[in-house]
């Protein structure tokens, strides 16, 4: 071993963080001199001359470096390489070679060495060397540190998600389970109410049919025929109650698609509705003896007794109430609900779709739950249509609704 006395002047000047080194090697003088530069460094370092003694301490003790003699007298220089690296895989290892063996310090170098230094060797090389050596398992060991911690919180989070799944399940099951019962419970309320709705239904009409038209019985007929009205209405709302209770769980309606003329149906509801009102003027317009095309009639039915209801119970006495019915040369139907009412705001516009919404100028005024527009808006989707609404205030409200004919003739 060589030493430079500049070098070793300057010995003190460089700090470097404590380490634990194994120095082996077969020549004394060698182990002596690595020693005592590295302990210069605040090292603690231990030295041996033979390789059995080395693999005794590193079976027993810690080392951050190894610092080995590829030539030594009691084993291969390589056999000994391999066996420290298996027992103690995570120290620094650095060989200690001469000219003559260049070729097994490259051989070592892929058994897992870290570094090799050839004899005679400076004192700058060496401390450099060991610290580069060191900081390297420093940074590998806070990698494998890293690595660790993220593993654990990779097995933290699957086994977050797996418990968040299974809580979602149940939730969802839960759930589920609820909305079964709700439905259940909807149709039950519907069909007992619905039972004594039919009853008075028909005893107005059969005693209406029976009442002689006279001026004495003219109030009977006319309240027997409000009568009949009203029950027929209450039964409507109450399959509306129960679709909208399907809709608004995200559950699709069964429609039940049929051949539909949509401009008998507009003159169907036109005139009821009419026959409940004598404050407003209500037409149909369309130049189309009919507009038949595959839809459900009880559904689109209940689209235009939502949208009129609206339009009479928003306009003021004597308000028009127009009705019209077109079809578009792409195949689709339109259908068309205007009125010269009190209009939406138009910073109402962007909800009125919503459940349990109401324009703001008739909210507390006019009554209505407003679940009529969202339970409209979805019926018109599911017949793969679309609905709009153009309105301003004190001008009147429109809504648009276009329905593929689905293959309909416009005749």
């Amino acid at each position: 071993m060589v030493i430079d006395e500049p070098i070793v002047s300057g010995l003190i000047a460089v700090a470097r963080p404590v380490a634990r080194i194994l120095v082996v090697d077969d020549e004394e003088t060698v182990t002596f001199t690595i020693q005592g530069v590295l302990e210069l460094d605040g090292h603690d370092v231990t030295a041996t001359t033979s390789a059995e003694t080395a693999l005794e301490l590193i079976r027993t003790q810690q080392f951050d470096a190894m610092l080995t003699d590829l030539r030594m007298d009691d084993m291969n220089g390589i056999d000994l390489l391999k066996e420290l690296h298996s027992v103690s895989p995570d120290s620094v290892l650095i060989v200690l070679t001469g000219y003559a063996s260049l070729d097994t310090a490259v051989e070592a170098m892929r058994e897992g060495a870290y570094d090799y230094l050839v004899k005679p060797c400076d004192v700058l090389e060496l401390r450099t060397t060991v610290t580069r050596g060191l900081e390297r398992a420093r940074l590998a060991a806070q990698l494998r540190q890293r690595l660790e911690e993220l593993e654990y919180a990779n097995e933290t989070i699957r086994a977050l998600n797996l418990e968040l799944e299974a809580r979602v399940e149940r939730a969802t099951a839960e759930l589920r389970d609820q909305i079964t019962a709700k439905d259940e419970f909807m149709s039950t309320v519907s069909h007992d109410l619905k039972s004594p709705l039919t009853f008075i239904k028909g005893m107005a009409h059969l005693r209406r049919r029976r009442a002689a038209p006279t001026p004495e019985t003219h109030p009977l007929i006319d309240a027997l025929e409000q009568i009949e009205a009203s029950a027929g209405r209450m039964a409507q709302q109450l399959d509306e109650l129960v679709d909208a209770s399907r809709l608004h769980t995200g559950r699709p309606l069964d429609l039940r698609r049929s051949h539909v003329d949509l401009v008998a149906l507009a003159r169907k509801a036109v005139a009821e509705h009419q026959h409940t009102t004598d404050r407003h003027a209500l037409h149909v317009s369309t130049r189309l003896p009919h507009l038949v095309g595959v839809w459900d009639e009880l559904r689109l039915g209940r689209v235009l007794d939502n949208l009129i209801d609206n339009a009479v119970k928003f306009s003021p006495r004597g308000g028009a109430v127009k009705v019209s019915v077109g079809a578009e040369n792409d195949g689709h139907a339109v259908l068309c609900v205007s009125d010269r009412g009190e209009g939406i705001p138009e910073a109402d516009l962007p909800h009125i779709f919503e459940r349990f919404r109401r324009g703001g100028n008739v909210e507390g005024r006019i009554p209505g739950t407003g679940i009529g527009l969202a339970g409209v808006q979805r019926i018109v989707e599911q017949h793969h249509g679309s609905i709009l609404v153009e309105s301003r205030v004190g001008v009147g409200t429109k809504f648009t609704i276009r329905l593929p004919l689905d293959g309909s003739t416009a005749r």
